[in-house]
């Protein structure tokens, strides 16, 4: 019992001791975690401070470069001014010069532009009267080879017009020399059918009546319409007088005449005459159907 006693007093302690030593081990992670948790936090945040501190500086940063260049651009804009007036100042001084320049060179301008313009107009005329000649002999040239070529022109149609007056006469000569030869051809065949032709009087009486021929085949009581030879079959009005032609017509009239429905109409119309006995095979059937075609 004692010994019982202590081994149940040893298994509880162990017991004991494994749930300490895993709440221990649970409890050390969970600090772990929270701790790290918490590092992470104070890193993030530190580097939220970081960034907003870099953001402000960089915000400060570039309000001094802003504010620097718009005092540059006032200053630039300053000179610019000053520079505009002064050039203004300068272009009224040059145009005040020039004009009083200008007035005091317009009358030499005038009396050198009179002579500019007689020495122009003498040099215009100078060019017209070069152009005029020039034009001139280039137009007496295109005469003379316009000549030239119209009497080259009334060569070729000269030439040409006696060429088809050669060949107009060598026409008519081949013309002539065929109807003559026609003429010569007709006269001798008029000549050979006055050799052979046939001399008989006239007989209105024998060429309107009848022939030897005629005569013996109305003695011998010959028909003249009488058919080659005798047909052994139905006519046209015994074929259509069956009604199952007429229905068989109006079936393929109608597109049906290969349906079944056809077959049984066809197969139910008795025919207009019961078929003879001698048509009927004995060995198929007995008796005579309805719808079976038979002999007249």
């Amino acid at each position: 019992m004692d010994h019982e006693r202590a081994w149940d007093w040893l298994r509880f302690s162990q017991a004991q001791l494994r749930a300490l030593a895993q709440a221990w081990q649970r409890d050390r992670g969970e600090l772990l975690a929270r701790a790290l948790v918490t590092l992470e936090e104070a890193r993030l945040a530190h580097q939220e401070e970081l960034l907003l501190h870099r953001e402000r500086r960089l915000q400060l940063d570039t309000c001094t470069q802003l504010r620097d260049k718009v005092q540059q651009w006032r200053a630039r804009q300053e000179e610019v001014s000053q520079l505009e007036a002064l050039m203004a100042a300068r272009r009224q001084e040059e145009e005040e010069r020039r004009l009083g320049r200008r007035r005091d060179s317009e009358a030499s301008v005038r009396s050198h532009q009179r002579d500019k313009l007689k020495e122009f107009y003498a040099r215009q005329q100078d060019r017209r009267e070069r152009l005029e000649r020039r034009d001139e002999e280039r137009l007496a040239l295109l005469r003379s080879s316009m000549e030239e070529q119209a009497r080259r022109d009334q060569e070729r149609v000269r030439y040409r017009e006696e060429t088809l007056q050669l060949r107009r006469q060598e026409r008519e000569a081949g013309e002539l020399q065929r109807q003559r030869e026609q003429e010569e051809t007709r006269s001798r065949l008029e000549a050979l059918r006055s050799q052979v032709a046939v001399v008989a009087e006239a007989d209105p009486e024998r060429m309107m009546g009848e022939t030897e021929a005629w005569r013996s085949r109305q003695k011998e009581g010959c028909e003249p319409q009488k058919p080659l030879y005798n047909i052994n079959t139905y006519t046209d009005s015994q074929i259509v007088s069956d009604p199952r032609v007429r229905v068989e017509q109006a079936l393929r009239e109608a597109g049906l005449h290969q349906t079944p429905y056809a077959r049984q109409v066809l197969a139910d119309i008795r025919p207009p005459r019961a078929p003879r006995r001698d048509t009927v095979s004995a060995g198929l059937r007995t008796d005579p159907t309805p719808g079976s075609y038979g002999g007249k």
